[in-house]
Formats: C-alpha cells, sequence, structure tokens
C-alpha cells in the first residue's frame, strides 16, 4: 500500500530570505491567503446592476484603446477610404460615447448606495 500525499505548507524559511524573489514570495503568502484569494461567496452588494455599467465602462475601455491603436497605426487616409477602417472609426466613436454613459451611470448609482462606506472610500 502506498502511503498517504502530505502537501507541505510553502513557508518560506529566514534562511530563504536574502533574495527580493524569497521575500516577495513570502509578502504575497501573508497578503494572499489560499482562502481569501478566491472565495466561494460573495458580498450581497455584488448583486446589484450598478456592476454591470462598471463592466460595461470596463469593455469599452479596452475597445476604445484596441480600437485607437489599430486606427493610430493605419492613419487617418485609411479610415477615410476604407469601408472597413470607417467601420473602425465608428465603432470607436460609439465605444467612447458608451464608456461615457456607463461610467457616469455606474459612479452616480455608487454615490447613491452610499459604497463609500466599510473602508471603501479610497477605492
Amino acid at each position: 500500500m502506498s502511503e498517504p500525499l502530505v502537501v507541505e505548507k510553502l513557508e518560506a524559511q529566514p534562511a530563504e530570505l536574502h533574495t527580493w524573489t524569497g521575500k516577495t514570495r513570502q509578502w504575497l503568502i501573508k497578503k494572499l491567503p489560499a482562502d481569501k484569494l478566491l472565495p466561494e461567496g460573495q458580498p450581497s452588494y455584488v448583486a446589484s446592476w450598478i456592476y454591470v455599467f462598471g463592466m460595461g465602462a470596463v469593455a469599452s475601455l479596452v475597445y476604445i484603446i484596441a480600437s485607437g491603436l489599430v486606427l493610430s497605426l493605419n492613419g487617418p487616409a485609411w479610415y477615410h477610404t476604407s469601408d472597413f477602417g470607417h467601420f473602425v472609426n465608428s465603432t470607436h466613436l460609439w465605444s467612447v460615447e458608451l464608456f461615457f454613459i456607463f461610467m457616469v451611470v455606474h459612479l452616480w448609482g455608487k454615490y447613491w448606495m452610499a459604497a463609500w462606506r466599510g473602508g471603501r472610500m479610497l477605492t
């Protein structure tokens, strides 16, 4: 019969902490323990629809950056003459407008929900 597998805890010994990687690993283990890193339950305020607008703002921002990069690399002659360039230019404009709307609705919702309570004011 085989012996049961024993999983040892990853703790840095004081002798290991002479490198910056050992110190960083020790700091991460202390600050981000495994039971808090990926919790199963979520706070009740996460079930709010206001978070959907926050995620919409983040998704719009990602598209703004990606489409702006494409537009800047190809130049104005490309997006004024090409059908696909015109499409990218138009969706870039609409994503900027959606980003602003989503961000304003999300921030207004957070303000009216008094989301600065509980030590989240700095966020």
